[in-house]
C-alpha cells in the first residue's frame, strides 16, 4: 500500500497497474481526474477506456443487434470428459485480438464465448483501434452487443488507440500482451474469426499432447468463412481439416508462408516449421521469454518471421492442432485498413508515406538480422541456422529447398486443390 501522505506522488499506469482507492476513515479526501488524450510516443501504449468517449455495448433488455450464428455450423470439437478437474482448477486461457476498425471484432468475442466448453475460464484482452474523435466514429465497430453482461463485464479487458496512431500488428499485439493477469494459456488471434464448439478444452488437451507442452506452440491458418448478404458467417465447406505452414517464396527479401490443407483429418497434432501470427495457443510463459516487440512498425511481411526465429531459438515447437479450431476471414472488404487510411488522412502525402517507409524499412533490418541470429530478442538454446534448416530455406540466398514445401510431410499428405496463402499482412 502507499500511503497519502502531504507532499507524495505517485504515478503509474493505470492501464496497466491494478489499482485501488482505499475509503479515508479519519478526514475528508479531495481527488483530481484528468483524462489526456493526444499523440503518443512511438512503442509506448497510450489508451484510454472503450467507454468513453465512444462505448462497446453488453447485453441489454430490447437491444436489436443480437449477434449473428454461423450458418450450418460444423461438429463441435472432440473432447474428452474429465470430471476429476473442478472448474475452478481448470487451466484460464487469455485471448489477445488486435482489433483495426473491424466491426466483426464483437462477433469474434460472441463466438469465443458461445463455443467455449468452459467460458467463464476464458478472459479476452481487445486493442481497439478506431477513430475517437466523436461519440458516433466507427460506431459499427460496436453494433453487436457482446455476450452475457456479466461475463464481458469481468472478462474481456479492452484498451484504446485512435487508429490514426495505430503502426500495425506488433504494437497493437504488444499492448494486448499487457492486459494479461496472470492466466496460464495464451490464445492469440484476429479480430474477424469464428470458432467451433468446445475449442477450450481441446486446444488444452491437444497442447498436453505435445513432447514438451511448455515449449509447444500451436499455430496454423485456419480455414475461411465468408459473409452472405445478411450478415451471416458460413465456414466455407464446412472444412474440419488442419492445415499446415510451409515456406513458399521470397518477396522483398521476405520469406512468405501459406498454409497447406491436410489429405485427411490427423489423430494427433503435426509438427510445423513456422508460425501464424492470428492464430496460436501456447503457455502464456511464451509472453516471457518472447514478448511482442511492439517498436516493430509497419511491420506487416515480416511480423511472423520475426516471432518465428525467437519462440524456435528460445526452445520452442510449432505444431498444427489435428483438426481445424477456428475460421478466419481472409478478404477484408468489410473494413478499412490502415494502407487506406494512411492515404486518405494525409495532408502531406508524400511526407506520410515517406516516414511509413523509413519505419517499415528499420522494421525489416531488425527482422533480417533476427534471421541472422544477431538481432534483438533471439534465444541462445538453438541458433537461426538450426531454424533456417529446419524451415528448409537459406535466408543469405533466398532459396528454398526443394521438399521444404511440403513441412516434412508426403507430399501425398495434401488435399489437391486448396491452399491458404500468406496472411502475415492481415492484422492491419
Amino acid at each position: 500500500d502507499v500511503i497519502p501522505s502531504s507532499d507524495r506522488l505517485v504515478l503509474f499506469r493505470s492501464d496497466l497497474v491494478e489499482h485501488e482507492v482505499l475509503p479515508s476513515l479519519r478526514r475528508e479526501r479531495a481527488a483530481i481526474t484528468v483524462w489526456i488524450y493526444g499523440d503518443i510516443k512511438p512503442g509506448v501504449a497510450a489508451s484510454h477506456d472503450v467507454s468513453a468517449p465512444f462505448g462497446n455495448k453488453v447485453p441489454r433488455k430490447g437491444f436489436s443487434h443480437q449477434p449473428r450464428t454461423i450458418r450450418n455450423p460444423p461438429l463441435p470439437l472432440p473432447i474428452t470428459s474429465n470430471s476429476s478437474c473442478s472448474d475452478d482448477d481448470r487451466p484460464r486461457i487469455f485471448v489477445t485480438i488486435p482489433a483495426y476498425r473491424d466491426p466483426e471484432t464483437n462477433q469474434t468475442i460472441c463466438s469465443l464465448y458461445e463455443t467455449a466448453k468452459y467460458p467463464d475460464r476464458v478472459f479476452v484482452g481487445v486493442v481497439w483501434q478506431v477513430d475517437t474523435s466523436s461519440a458516433n466514429a466507427d460506431s459499427a465497430c460496436f453494433d453487436i452487443q457482446l455476450p452475457d453482461a456479466a461475463w464481458s463485464t469481468t472478462n474481456i479487458r479492452q484498451l484504446t488507440l485512435d487508429y490514426r496512431h495505430a503502426t500495425g500488428p506488433c504494437l497493437a499485439r504488444a499492448m494486448a500482451q499487457n492486459l494479461h493477469r496472470g492466466e496460464e494459456y495464451i490464445l492469440q488471434i484476429d479480430s474477424h474469426m469464428r470458432f467451433r464448439g468446445n475449442w477450450d478444452e481441446y486446444l488444452l488437451r491437444q497442447i498436453s499432447e505435445c513432447p514438451d507442452p511448455d515449449k509447444s506452440v500451436l499455430t496454423a491458418y485456419p480455414p475461411a468463412y465468408v459473409l452472405d448478404a445478411d450478415g451471416e458467417a458460413e465456414c466455407v465447406n464446412n472444412e474440419t481439416r488442419s492445415t499446415i505452414l510451409v515456406p513458399w517464396k521470397f518477396s522483398d527479401g521476405m520469406l512468405r508462408q501459406k498454409g497447406k490443407l491436410l489429405q485427411n483429418m490427423s489423430d494427433r497434432v503435426i509438427p510445423c516449421p513456422l508460425y501464424a501470427a492470428g492464430f496460436n495457443f501456447s503457455s502464456a510463459s511464451v509472453m516471457k521469454k518472447c514478448p511482442y516487440d511492439g517498436t516493430l512498425h509497419h511491420l506487416f511481411f515480416g511480423e511472423e518471421m520475426s516471432m518465428a526465429v525467437r519462440l524456435y531459438t528460445h526452445g520452442y515447437d510449432f505444431f498444427a492442432p489435428s483438426q481445424s479450431v477456428c475460421y478466419h476471414k481472409w478478404t477484408r472488404d468489410h473494413r478499412p485498413t490502415i494502407q487506406q487510411d494512411t492515404k486518405v488522412n494525409s495532408a502531406d502525402l508524400t511526407k506520410t508515406e515517406c516516414a511509413v517507409q523509413e519505419e517499415r524499412k528499420r522494421s525489416i533490418a531488425v527482422v533480417l538480422s533476427q534471421l541472422r541470429g544477431v538481432g534483438p530478442g533471439v534465444g541462445t538454446v538453438r541458433t537461426a541456422a538450426d531454424f533456417a534448416s529446419r524451415v528448409g530455406v537459406c535466408f543469405a540466398d533466398e532459396t528454398i529447398a526443394p521438399d521444404a514445401e511440403n513441412g516434412g510431410l508426403p507430399p501425398d499428405s495434401f488435399a489437391p486443390t486448396l491452399s491458404f496463402l500468406d496472411g502475415s499482412h492481415d492484422s492491419d
